[in-house]
């Protein structure tokens, strides 16, 4: 099961924390993946850079990033941290674009002259969460 876990400067990171407690807890009967996902926006929030790297350290699975244009309105920032942090951590990362294309973000996905960043793994353009949406889940 996939669970994503709101990380950012209005809550930190007390939710994912429960979750974490719960996800032990259970862990000889489910396994849960946690995305940790800046619902508040990575750049319009304070701090949540931080604790979305945090929130790597303490457990959670996955990186997640928003819509880079429509909420933080500078996409290439908002995908700098997501695709840093899933860079230094070794982590995979799921972001939901609903407004831009691929133009603007897939270069960045698709690799680096040192051939560490991520690489996309499934992309479901169309997925029915919103006209346009293009999911893209990628392992560095």
């Amino acid at each position: 099961m996939r669970s994503h876990v709101m990380v950012d400067g209005s809550v930190g990171l007390a939710s994912l924390e429960t979750v974490l407690a719960v996800r032990a807890e259970y862990r000889d009967l489910i396994d849960v993946e946690l995305v940790a996902f800046p619902q508040s926006g990575i750049l319009r929030s304070h701090g949540t850079d931080r604790l979305l790297d945090e929130a790597i350290s303490l457990g959670a699975d996955v990186i997640g990033g928003l819509d880079p244009a429509s909420f933080d309105r500078d996409p290439q920032r908002h995908l700098d941290v997501v695709f840093g942090i899933a860079e230094r951590r070794g982590s995979p990362f799921r972001i939901s674009a609903r407004s831009i294309g691929r133009a603007v973000w897939w270069p960045r996905m698709a690799g680096s002259s040192d051939n560490r960043s991520p690489s996309p793994a499934s992309t479901f353009p169309g997925s029915g969460r919103g006209a346009g949406t293009t999911d893209a889940a990628c392992r560095p």
